[in-house]
């Protein structure tokens, strides 16, 4: 069956919940709300239009990130399977709701700066990435893809472009080492 995938920027309505399947799946789920804004050019000025309501859902890994980096208020894209639901509001009325079953949640960069650090899950130091070849489970650290590429630190050169280099390399190592 087709699904439809949805991109939507929006603000986080409260802090994500946490919960864990019978099988041990982790489960995140938040709210989410964007409000469209469009210039009135008739009356010079900004209006909001009708806010919509989103209830997110993340799965595993991801719902264990998302609890652990969002919080109320901050600005995120959400990237995942659109899904209507109906239900009986507590007035006795029949409404629909909208849901997204998120495939990827990240920060608006447009509104805030992030530092991205790489996820530790226990038992598991590195996780294969889709199309890298890679089916490692064990414990070892994999720093080929983070490390920098060393030619390029050797060839900088004197002066500034060495001190450069020497900053860029120390920046690489402290956010290689684990914390």
């Amino acid at each position: 069956m087709f699904d439809p995938q949805v991109t939507i920027l929006g603000n986080v309505v409260a802090d994500p919940r946490l919960n864990f399947t019978a099988d041990g799946h982790a489960v995140a789920s938040f709210r989410l709300a964007a409000t469209p804004r469009r210039f009135d050019r008739t009356a010079g000025q900004w209006r909001d239009g009708e806010t919509l309501f989103a209830s997110v859902t993340c799965w595993r890994g991801l719902a264990e990130n998302v609890a652990a980096s969002l919080k109320r208020g901050q600005s995120v894209i959400v990237i995942g399977r659109l899904a209507t639901r109906w239900y009986d509001a507590k007035d006795g009325s029949r409404r629909e709701g909208v849901e997204i079953d998120a495939l990827a949640v990240g920060p608006d960069l447009s509104r805030a700066v992030a530092v991205v650090k790489r996820a530790e899950r226990a038992g598991v130091a590195h996780w294969p990435s889709p199309g890298n070849g890679s089916d490692r489970s064990d414990t070892e650290l994999d720093r080929s893809d983070i490390e920098p590429d060393r030619s390029d630190i050797e060839s900088a050169g004197s002066g500034a472009e060495s001190a450069i280099a020497s900053a860029l390399e120390d920046d690489m190592t402290e956010l290689a080492t684990p914390a």
